[in-house]
């Protein structure tokens, strides 16, 4: 994943980089081992392993919308919705 998102980056400065354009930076190196990504100005590029891909569907939330995400529409615990409730 590593040496893809680096092949990736130098292509794009070689290709596509304007000179005011920043260079992009490889996320994700030293917090996630199955998560990557490259932010290329108006394309956000996400290299996953498998196991990740797999887990965050994210294909699914894209056609159907966070709406429908289970994971973002479960109950918040307890001490999340007492703390919402505070004003």
């Amino acid at each position: 994943m590593r040496a893809l998102a680096t092949f990736i980056r130098k292509r794009f400065k070689m290709k596509h980089r304007k000179p005011t354009d920043r260079i992009p930076r490889i996320e994700g190196t030293k917090d996630s081992e199955d998560w990557l990504a490259l932010d290329l100005g108006n394309i956000v590029l996400h290299v996953l392993d498998k196991t990740m891909r797999e887990s965050i569907d994210l294909e699914t939330l894209w056609t159907v919308g966070a709406q429908f995400d289970d994971l973002v529409n479960q109950k918040d615990s307890n001490i999340v919705q007492l703390l919402n409730s505070i004003k």
